[in-house]
């Protein structure tokens, strides 16, 4: 949980790709044959046109797609393909077969280390590609049912088309192409002419994951309470309910109530995450909501490749360094529900969960409400996406979590190194916090922060860095109480709270001894709370902390412009009326 010093980071990120696995790719197998290509679907019509179909329906078989591999040669490149929120980017091509469940990345293993993988998609005839970014047409496609939600999409829907046909011309170039499988061969026995198709279905689900802390988690349920009868012709209250139904039984309506359920549990929505499914060159999307449910925007007629990409706009998820975190999942017709983790488990060893923990701490800082704290750098195409390392090594060349802000530089490395693998879930999803609130620090003011690094390192001043740590300690701090307190109903909990200093529990740092702990200080968390640990603990080993009643936002407030320990400590006292600002120095003199 430190910032790493710019001057030799470069080198060291660049040592890092060997954290990369190869056993943990995705495994690509045979390439099938495309049956929306043009050609093909041509074939299909010519085969069910002699069978008998009407030929005054016939569709008009033309481009109305292509399948791209768009080659980025820089992140800056890729980040253009990834602001156009037209294309929905894999990572790996369309059509071949992948295994569901093996492998959480795809990396082109021709492409070498520091340019990004091949970007694969569908998209319209009328696209206009991006003149900085190389691309390559792999086919011109004929895709007769996309059946987006969008108004778009539906109106490219060949509307003089009978929808039966276009069921039975897909279902012709899938046999012809070999890609019918076994159920669908069952859910279409006799097609006749036309062909009835699949009834069509909604990707919908809920996404969880496995928190070992646990929560409350309370649902509501709209269930019939009575039927009212007062806006009959008539309507006589004092009637008996049995008459009432005789007499206004045509006019009733029926009444409904909600009712609450808290059940306690330690599988916890997983708010945010994008979940895809696709289907060949086609994919619906839908956002996981705060109850853990998803609703993809469109339907098929047919199983589809369900997946996640973990990443937003703003950040992504490496598996290693340079691979996008991925899960593949099942091939399905009807709901996708996943937990992600095992059942019962105190530590984080499940690779996906691992994922899930990081992202959601990343999610919340960027999406939530944030405690109106700065936001850690935004993705623009002079401020790249960052990327965020999820390392099963728990030390790497001596170095633990840390953020790397210069790696933002082009964007080739990630910012942010997350070893947290085999610990508990709340201290994966406060460190990826922390480290976060590094770059919001940087982000927020470049000047003062690399004032700082230069008066630690060069130097060897300890103070300058204890700003750093402290800050980023009480965010990290901040954001674990938010979600496991507050949010999950957990009344006693304490970030840390498990760990022993002295035979004490280190709940919100508050067992920390001012020599232990001369970096990564309590201060954030002393001028917010109103424990004085130097009488709670009763030593002189323990800091003396008369001071409360301070916001996060406040104390982020007072680090602006701050380039030493007293800075901070005079910002605070200058720029926030609070009745205990008179023990800041008392305070902040516990350290340095």
């Amino acid at each position: 949980m430190a910032v790493q010093d710019g001057r030799e980071g470069l080198a060291s990120g660049l040592r890092e790709d060997d954290s990369y696995h190869s056993e943990r790719m995705i495994k690509l197998g045979k390439q099938l044959e495309n049956p929306y290509s043009v050609a093909n679907m041509q074939r299909a019509w010519d085969n069910i046109a002699g069978a008998g179909a009407r030929t005054s329906d016939a569709p008009e078989v033309k481009t109305t797609h292509y399948y791209v591999k768009f080659t980025p040669q820089t992140e800056e490149e890729l980040e253009i393909l990834k602001d156009d929120t037209t294309l929905i980017l894999f990572d790996y091509p369309l059509d071949f077969e992948i295994e569901a469940g093996i492998g959480d990345a795809y990396r082109d293993p021709s492409v070498p280390i520091g340019q990004p993988t091949p970007q694969y998609c569908a998209v319209e005839a009328d696209y206009r590609f991006p003149s900085r970014v190389g691309y390559e047409i792999l086919e011109d496609l004929f895709i007769p049912d996309d059946y987006s939600d969008d108004a778009q999409s539906q109106s490219a829907r060949l509307a003089p088309a009978d929808e039966e046909l276009i069921n039975r011309l897909v279902y012709e170039a899938m046999k012809l192409t070999g890609n019918l499988e076994e159920t669908e061969e069952n859910e279409n026995p006799t097609l006749g002419l036309f062909g009835s198709g699949g009834s069509s279905w909604r990707p919908t689900g809920r996404i969880m994951v496995w928190d070992d802390t646990g929560a409350d988690l309370t649902s509501t349920r709209r269930v019939f309470s009575h039927y009212d009868y007062s806006g009959c012709s008539g309507y006589n209250s004092s009637l008996p309910e049995f008459l009432k139904e005789r007499v206004y039984g045509n006019c009733r309506i029926a009444a409904y109530r909600t009712t609450t359920t808290t059940t306690r549990t330690n599988w916890v929505p997983l708010e945010g995450v994008e979940v895809r499914a696709r289907r060949w060159f086609t994919t619906h999307k839908g956002i996981v909501k705060s109850t853990g449910y998803y609703r993809c925007d469109g339907t098929f007629k047919n199983p589809a490749n369900y997946s996640i990409k973990w990443e937003r706009n703003h950040f992504s998820i490496r598996s290693g360094n340079v691979g996008q975190a991925l899960y593949n999942g099942p091939k399905k017709t009807g709901n996708w529900n996943m937990n992600f983790g095992r059942r019962g488990a105190d530590k984080v060893n499940d690779m996906q969960q691992y994922y899930a923990l990081i992202f959601q701490a990343a999610r919340d800082y960027y999406y939530g409400s944030r405690f109106g704290l700065s936001s850690p750098p935004r993705n623009s195409f002079w401020k790249p996406q960052v990327k965020i390392s999820a390392s099963q090594t728990s030390r790497q060349h001596k170095k633990d979590s840390h953020a790397a802000p210069y790696a933002r530089t082009g964007g080739i490395l990630p910012s942010v190194y997350i070893r947290k693998w085999n610990d508990a879930a709340d201290r994966v999803y406060g460190v990826t916090a922390h480290e976060l609130a590094h770059l919001a620090h940087w982000d927020m003011d470049r000047d003062a922060f690399r004032k700082l690094l230069l008066k630690r390192y060069p130097l060897g001043n300890k103070s300058p860095e204890a700003v750093i740590e402290s800050w980023a300690s009480g965010v990290e701090w901040q954001f674990a109480q938010q979600r496991y307190k507050n949010l999950y109903g957990n009344a006693g909990y304490k970030y840390e709270s498990d760990i022993s200093i002295n035979s004490l529990s280190n709940g919100n740092y508050q067992a920390q001894t001012i020599s232990g702990k001369p970096i990564y200080t309590s201060i954030v968390v002393d001028m917010i709370d109103d424990e004085n640990q130097r009488i709670t603990k009763g030593g002189t080993q323990y800091p003396m902390d008369r001071v409360s009643g301070y916001t996060i936002q406040q104390i982020e407030a007072g680090l602006r412009g701050a380039t030493s320990w007293n800075g901070w400590r005079d910002n605070m006292r200058s720029r926030h009326s609070n009745s205990t600002k008179n023990f800041l120095n008392e305070l902040f003199g516990n350290w340095h």
